[in-house]
């Protein structure tokens, strides 16, 4: 079987095509731009402490709490927002259900929650 020689397809022309597609959408998504002056790239904090307790630990505290993200708390009640941003205390995990707000320097009495994220006021 003299002179056999490897076929080519298109396939692996696509591939090739779609793989680097891929790594340059990932670059390009991934990248950042130089921050402007006065600009931070760093994630936007409320500042001061949350207070609560939890039925599993005792006392509990978020100190300088990112904006945006969710905070699971396991059993917690009587939140008390000490921080400069408002939080919202919610019945379950995942930031989701039934939704409390609390604003800076008010608590929430005795309310029980399951998890907290704090919002920009």
């Amino acid at each position: 079987m003299r002179g056999i020689t490897p076929v080519r397809s298109s396939t692996t022309k696509k591939f090739n095509f779609w793989a680097a597609a891929a790594i340059a959408a990932f670059i390009v998504g991934t990248a950042t731009a130089p921050a402007s002056a006065g600009e931070s790239t760093a994630a936007d904090n409320a500042n001061g402490v949350f207070y609560y307790s939890s039925l599993t630990g005792g006392p509990k505290q978020i100190t300088d709490p990112e904006i945006g993200q969710c905070y699971p708390v396991i059993a917690g009640f009587g939140p008390n927002n000490q921080t400069d941003e408002q939080a919202v205390v919610y019945a379950d995990l995942g930031c989701a259900l039934l939704g409390n707000p609390i604003q800076p320097g008010d608590s929430g009495g005795t309310v029980a929650f399951n998890s907290v994220r704090f919002e920009d006021i």
